[in-house]
């Protein structure tokens, strides 16, 4: 989910993709009726394949919080028919271990309900749609009254008044130290960040990302631009390993060997066993670069599509050749 401008030379197309989302949103977005929490903002928004999947509004102001305080995400018309994974979805933003989870499920009259330590997950029912709501620390889900919002534009305004007061309270931070890395070991270190229980500090997570782009740069030799766009498609491919790929978040899931074989397969151009699976994701990402605003057809979302489950699939036979060699 899009929350922050990954970086300031993008923020003029940021700030035109939000302005089309708040002027005209692809479906019905809900947001908080009960209980009254503030700041309310646009925590972030989901496009796969050309077609918006989420639209996800923070209550509370997460400085200092990897979460808001609730997260209200609104999927498309359709999506109160389909299975979801209640516990896949709090565990995909879980600041645990996934050796550390616990859950619990219940039913409450608003949707059912999972519960992981001090973390909960309601997913509520507003007409054809499913919206799920995150939580955390004192709230408390019994209380939670949905309603459908008017208006986006004042959730726009209180995003960019957020990320202006994050800036500003981050400028006048002294910066982040580093524990010493070099070349695929510099890399190693942001990719560990997109583990689950890895660091949630944006300022040190921009100082490794630009450090392994540099060093990336020095091991390859493919220049600034092509090393970003590398460290950028290994930390998506980590992301979406985490959010689509179902072994994944089990425990004692080969998390850190999936991600040597990323390391390998890019940084040191090595054969690895999961070749098929990396010539799958390069295929998924390629079609990801197309401008934003740019029209997709029904065609081509199709397409993209049919690639993530090849990929998916490849990683999963990965996954199933490690158990049964």
């Amino acid at each position: 989910m899009k929350r922050m401008p990954p970086d300031p030379s993008h923020w003029d197309r940021y700030q035109r993709s939000l302005q089309e989302l708040a002027e005209q949103p692809p479906y019905t977005i809900y947001g908080l009726r009960r209980p009254v929490v503030e700041p309310g903002y646009l925590a972030g928004w989901c496009v796969e394949e050309g077609t918006h999947v989420s639209v996800g509004l923070g209550y509370g102001d997460e400085e200092g919080a990897a979460l808001p305080d609730l997260l209200v995400t609104t999927l498309p018309p359709g999506s109160a028919e389909r299975e979801i994974d209640l516990e896949l979805e709090l565990r995909a933003d879980s600041p645990l271990p996934p050796e550390t989870w616990v859950t619990s499920h219940e039913q409450l009259p608003q949707g059912e309900l999972c519960r992981c330590g001090d973390r909960w997950l309601l997913r509520a029912r507003c007409g054809t749609q499913a919206v799920l709501v995150t939580g955390r620390g004192g709230a408390q889900p019994a209380r939670v009254e949905l309603e459908p919002v008017v208006d986006l534009q004042p959730f726009v305004v209180a995003r960019n008044e957020l990320i202006e007061r994050h800036r500003a309270a981050r400028a006048a931070e002294p910066e982040p130290e580093l524990a010493p890395a070099c070349g695929i070991a510099a890399v190693r270190a942001l990719l560990e960040t997109a583990l689950p229980g890895g660091s949630r500090d944006g300022r040190t997570t921009h100082r490794l990302w630009q450090r392994a782009v540099r060093e990336l740069d020095g091991v390859l030799g493919c220049g600034p631009e092509r090393a970003d766009y590398l460290v950028t498609s290994l930390v998506n491919q980590l992301n979406q390993l985490n959010l689509a790929v179902p072994w994944y978040t089990g425990p004692n899931a080969p998390r850190e060997a999936a991600l040597e074989e990323l390391l390998r397969h890019v940084g040191l151009r090595q054969p690895v066993a999961s070749e098929a699976a990396q010539a799958r994701w390069e295929e998924h990402w390629s079609t990801q670069q197309q401008a934003p605003l740019a029209p997709v057809t029904p065609a081509e979302i199709e397409r993209r599509k049919a690639l993530k489950q090849a990929w998916v699939a490849a990683w999963e036979a990965w996954e199933r050749d490690r158990r049964e060699p």
